[in-house]
């Protein structure tokens, strides 16, 4: 081998070994990363002139991983309820005399002394009272309750339907803390109860936040003083639509690598996970005729505080991540990482 070869030998392995010690720049939503030789993550801070890396949190899976089980694939096609806005005031109020009504885009909203009625363009409408605190006990027991709500959804909400699943949460706000302990006091201040809205075993999405089919009745000594329905027909299944979906722990690695944007916990852990129908339309969509696509939805609880939660939700089709669009993504980045299980992409 000559001198020349030797040389060149010598320039490529210097090249690589270069290479490899240089930090790669990435671009990722909310700006641009590096990754340096270690494979960590950072930002530069040109005000500061440092780097700043990305922090790591970690989830924990907590539920098992579902079947698909036997879900055909198709999406939903359902179509939303309309009722006279006038006629709804009535039922309610009892007359329209003395009654304030006003309108606003896709809303219309009624007071009468200290009821209030809201009534929306996408099919929803809520009733309030204005006396809605739970800080007395209830006077009438659980079945008690549960039979005026049925009578009142009779009366006011065109009933109770078949395709409606029933959790009942009780309220008791009470409680007293000492240096040792944590003393609930076991009276119960009020009761909601929420029926969700099942096809096949698949819930059409509950979340009021993203729009989704519901009926909630809260009841306090006094009786209901809270409600909300959003409740749409279910017609059939758009068969030329059906599409195979992705599994659910692909679903999973999607969701982990996404839900930085809207969870800043510092580790979160994943309790269920379960498919819905969903509508993917903001402002909620006006459309008589709907049709829903399957989601994968994962509900993500705070390590250490029981009760505070997000959902995070990927399309079981596309793998897409979904978010409000008033909703931004946090300014700064998370990296989470499934801490207990292994995953092959």
């Amino acid at each position: 081998m000559n001198f020349k070869n030797i040389l060149f030998i010598v320039v490529i392995f210097i090249f690589i070994f270069i290479s490899g010690c240089k930090d790669k720049r990435i671009i990722k939503e909310g700006g641009e990363l590096y990754i340096d030789k270690h494979g960590r993550e950072y930002r530069y801070d040109l005000a500061h002139r440092q780097k700043k890396y990305v922090p790591i949190a970690d989830v924990r899976l907590e539920c098992k991983i579902p079947s698909v089980f036997n879900f055909t694939g198709a999406p939903l096609i359902v179509e939303k309820e309309e009722y006279d806005y006038r006629k709804m005031a009535e039922k309610f109020f009892g007359t329209l005399s003395n009654t304030v009504v006003e309108y606003s885009p896709g809303r219309y909203k009624g007071r009468k002394e200290n009821k209030i009625l809201f009534y929306r363009a996408d099919g929803s409408f809520s009733y309030v009272m204005g006396t809605n605190t739970f800080d007395k006990p209830l006077p009438f027991s659980k079945e008690e309750a549960q039979k005026m709500v049925e009578g009142f959804i009779n009366e006011y909400g065109e009933g109770v339907q078949k395709d409606a699943e029933l959790l009942i949460e009780e309220i008791a706000q009470k409680g007293t803390i000492t240096l040792t302990s944590h003393v609930i006091d076991s009276t119960v201040y009020g009761l909601k109860f929420h029926y969700m809205h099942k096809s096949k075993d698949i819930v059409i999405l509950d979340d009021p936040k993203y729009g989704g089919d519901y009926i909630e009745a809260s009841v306090n000594y006094k009786g209901i003083v809270i409600f909300h329905r959003r409740w749409r027909k279910v017609l059939g299944f758009k068969e030329e639509g059906r599409q195979n979906i992705i599994s659910p722990s692909e679903a999973l690695l999607a969701a982990v690598d996404n839900s930085y944007k809207v969870i800043s916990y510092n580790g979160y852990k994943i309790t269920n996970i379960d498919i819905v129908y969903h509508y993917h339309c903001w402002p909620t969509s006006e459309r008589k005729i709907q049709v829903l696509v399957p989601y994968w939805r994962f509900k993500c609880e705070h390590m250490t505080m029981p009760g505070e939660y997000q959902y995070v939700y990927i399309n079981a089709y596309t793998k897409e991540f979904i978010m409000c669009p008033w909703e931004k993504p946090f300014p700064y980045q998370i990296k989470y990482r499934l801490a207990n299980v292994e995953i092959e992409e």
